[in-house]
């Protein structure tokens, strides 16, 4: 039986976060951090309203940052093949 997140000991933090599959979503929990982290708030702080701890809720910032840049890069990469598609069918 896995622990709860906000139990989680020290010694889990050098486990790598599994990986992120191209268009996976947000969770609930991610949204929740992405949302107090849009309103400045601090790692510590967001991690008082939560109930987690910081070095949780910097987990939960890395998976949301993760996530954003793969979904920016699959959309890069759909627009240059796109374009380039283009170029090539137009010589």
């Amino acid at each position: 039986m896995r622990r709860p997140s906000c139990c989680a000991s020290s010694g889990w933090a050098a486990v790598a976060a599994p990986p992120v599959r191209v268009g996976e979503a947000l969770s609930r929990r991610e949204l929740e951090v992405a949302e107090l982290l849009g309103r400045g708030l601090s790692n510590t702080d967001i991690g008082a309203r939560l109930f987690i701890s910081p070095k949780t809720v910097e987990h939960h910032v890395g998976h949301v940052l993760a996530k954003k840049h793969r979904a920016a890069m699959e959309a890069y990469v759909t627009r240059s093949s796109l374009s380039s598609g283009r170029a090539r069918a137009a010589k």
